[in-house]
């Protein structure tokens, strides 16, 4: 193991010559000698992340940044840009995914895309946007009508009927 651990700095040495600093190093290495079980692990994580959960609705700053570490620790590369960005829109609540949608162009870097999808989810949480949505599921009226209690009738003998005294 050690051996191989060696050949691997070699490796990372002609690969990034003078600029090769210790924590670029490190990272080298645990790419190369990191489980794929750790990876597939960490990548399902990556796609599994929601800003709803369990009818809770956290705020979007805490799912771009489980979503920015998540996407650091698998090896660079693995997922671009582009598919970081398809991923934050997935992992949003559908209102501000909307909202968020209709503003991207696709121009501006992903910290400006984060800034700006926390702003709008700043917005809809201070309005009681995702409040509203769950108060308007659990509000809506049955069309069913109760009959109303009418007082019943007793029948005498002779065949007649008069209201019960209550």
């Amino acid at each position: 193991m050690e051996r191989r651990a060696q050949e691997v700095a070699f490796q990372a040495a002609e690969l990034f010559g003078e600029n090769l600093i210790r924590d670029l190093l490190v990272t080298y290495l645990r790419e190369k000698f990191q489980s794929s079980k750790h990876k597939d692990d960490t990548y399902q994580k990556f796609h599994s992340i929601r800003q709803s959960w369990n009818g809770q609705v956290q705020k979007i700053s805490i799912i771009a940044t489980d979503l920015l570490m998540h996407r650091s620790r698998l090896p660079e590369d693995t997922i671009s840009d582009y598919g970081f960005i398809q991923q934050f829109f997935a992992s949003m609540h559908p209102r501000l995914r909307q909202d968020v949608e209709t503003q991207y162009t696709g121009d501006k870097d992903i910290n400006t895309f984060i800034a700006m999808a926390e702003r709008l989810g700043s917005i809809h949480r201070s309005t009681g946007v995702y409040g509203k949505e769950r108060h308007d599921k659990q509000t809506k009226k049955s069309t069913y009508k109760k009959p109303e209690n009418k007082p019943k009738k007793k029948f005498n003998n002779d065949g007649n009927s008069t209201k019960k005294k209550e």
